[in-house]
């Protein structure tokens, strides 16, 4: 759940660029060779994205080879996510370019690897970092914004209990009763334990529903 998340990441220490340099060169060298031989394969392009992000390389440099896995597969989603790791916080990137490149991920609608699912992970990489994340997960613009992304990921499995247990969880904080009362009616005993963690944790927000919205 986005509001148990602390500033852990901020803890962890990142590898120096300048060490790794040895490694950076030698897979710069093979990935390279392997997509001039193959340019229709993904896979070079996308762990060359890994190796610039690891190895301090440019978001220039990021960028072509992110356009270089895209054209190979469109629905490659490795490649989306370590874009959006390159734009983290915990990398090169600031809350803007994160939030941006999660909002072109829902914006593209590319459902067979979830990839629209990256901008719940931008904003969930926000929250960490925020000192009052409730309140921006309340705020009405986050709750606009995935209320859509749920909502639309419903559509396409509506029996997935972890975008279902998420809407709900929105939805509270938003204070949008309604929404989260049928979220509450359809979910019954059965949320998902990676958005509450216990059934007690869930039971908490079950009782804010009741209390707001009857039931």
């Amino acid at each position: 759940m986005w509001a148990g998340h602390g500033r852990v990441q901020q803890m962890v220490p990142q590898p120096n660029p300048k060490d790794l340099q040895p490694l950076v060169t030698d897979a710069t060298r093979l990935l390279t060779a392997a997509y001039e031989r193959d340019s229709g394969s993904p896979f070079a392009p996308t762990f060359m994205m890994h190796v610039v992000t690891v190895g301090g390389g440019s978001a220039d440099e990021l960028e072509k080879w992110f356009q270089r896995a895209i054209a190979a597969d469109p629905d490659n989603a490795r490649a989306c996510l370590w874009r959006l790791d390159y734009h983290s916080l915990i990398w090169y990137g600031d809350v803007n370019d994160m939030l941006k490149f999660g909002k072109e991920c829902a914006a593209g609608h590319r459902w067979k690897h979830r990839i629209p699912m990256l901008m719940d992970q931008a904003f969930e990489n926000w929250a960490k970092y925020s000192p009052q994340p409730d309140k921006l997960i309340g705020n009405p613009g986050t709750w606009s914004q995935m209320k859509a992304l749920l909502q639309e990921a419903l559509a396409h499995n509506p029996d997935t209990t972890i975008d279902r247990s998420k809407l709900l969880m929105f939805a509270v904080y938003a204070q949008d009763w309604p929404v989260a009362a049928t979220q509450m009616r359809l979910l019954g005993k059965h949320p998902s334990p990676r958005v509450f963690g216990t059934l007690d944790n869930y039971d908490r927000f079950c009782k804010l529903i009741k209390a707001h919205a009857g039931g």
